[in-house]
């Protein structure tokens, strides 16, 4: 139903991930290490001149200045590392998204644009959340939730919980029509999906399961919404990408009852509670994390997680 709250979080660390210059003060070689792991303050400053020459860059920087902007996309960086530390040392991966290479439509969006979002902030930051994800699954597997809290809930997002409809696709993303156009012509005579678009250069291919809520670009959400189950979709622009879709399964349905989609309530309510527990567990974990700064950025604060002048 959403991302997970630590995905949240961890979005915002990477819109505005990065480091400055410092004014006239010579930059060290490293900014920070965590662990092994050495943060370079050249990427820093790369990152952080790319997002100050956004209008929100540029907008906190007026707010709060550009070395306080530093310590704060600094500290964001040092979670990201940290919450990746943790994951490798507990044999965690994120699960593949299919969807990863359609980021490049929302960053070429206009609001995303003002907000300082790059497509590569877009993907690290989906990437940081299924991390996240699969992190509080492994340490919170089960979370109890009270059948008074999943029927209120119900009641509350009926709409949400009853939507009309579910696809499973087989997806394609690719860099120019006439390819997304040759690989619907091929799969319509019997080709395999998959294999007919690696063979035209697809950027990505997967599988995705839609409904008429998914976060993903509308474009593609309406163009699923009308095909039947073994139809193939005409290519879809959306941005600078093209989407072709093959759906695999469809379902469609009436005003569900609370028996039939209580279930998914229950997960939806144990997700939420699973990642509002992990985001204790976490801080908890970064507190305890081997984090230096060089002192040129400032110092580490393990209790609230920040670089502080």
């Amino acid at each position: 139903m959403k991302r997970s709250r630590m995905f949240g979080t961890l979005a915002v660390a990477v819109i505005i991930s990065a480091g400055c210059s410092n004014g006239e003060r010579k930059t060290p070689e490293v900014a920070a290490s965590v662990g092994s792991a050495k943060v370079s303050a050249k990427e820093i400053d790369s990152l952080t001149a790319e997002y100050l020459s956004t209008a929100a860059g540029k907008e906190l920087e007026q707010q709060i200045g550009r070395e306080e902007v530093t310590r704060l996309v600094l500290g964001f960086h040092i979670k990201n590392l940290v919450l990746l530390h943790t994951a490798k040392e507990m044999g965690v991966s994120a699960p593949t998204d299919p969807m990863e290479a359609g980021f490049s439509v929302m960053a070429a969006e206009e609001s995303y644009r003002q907000a300082g979002f790059t497509e590569r902030d877009l993907i690290e930051s989906d990437r940081a959340g299924r991390i996240s994800k699969a992190l509080a699954e492994k340490v919170f597997p089960q979370v109890p939730v009270a059948d008074d809290e999943i029927r209120r809930t119900f009641d509350q997002q009926k709409q949400v919980f009853q939507q009309s409809w579910r696809v499973g696709a087989e997806v394609a993303i690719f860099n120019a029509a006439d390819a997304a156009a040759r690989l619907r012509e091929r799969a319509q005579r019997g080709e395999p999906f998959s294999e007919a678009a690696r063979s035209l250069g697809a950027v990505e291919t997967g599988t995705v399961e839609v409904t008429p809520i998914s976060p993903i670009p509308q474009p593609f959400v309406e163009a699923l919404g009308k095909l039947r189950a073994g139809e193939i979709s005409e290519p879809i622009a959306a941005g600078s990408s093209w989407f072709v879709a093959r759906i695999d399964r469809r379902d469609d349905y009436s005003a569900r009852s609370f028996e039939e989609v209580k279930p998914e309530v229950t997960a939806f309510l144990a997700d939420q509670k699973r990642q509002d527990l992990f985001t204790d567990w976490f801080v908890r974990k970064l507190r305890a994390a081997d984090v230096q700064v060089d002192e040129a950025y400032g110092k580490w604060d393990p209790t609230t997680g920040t670089v502080q002048g």
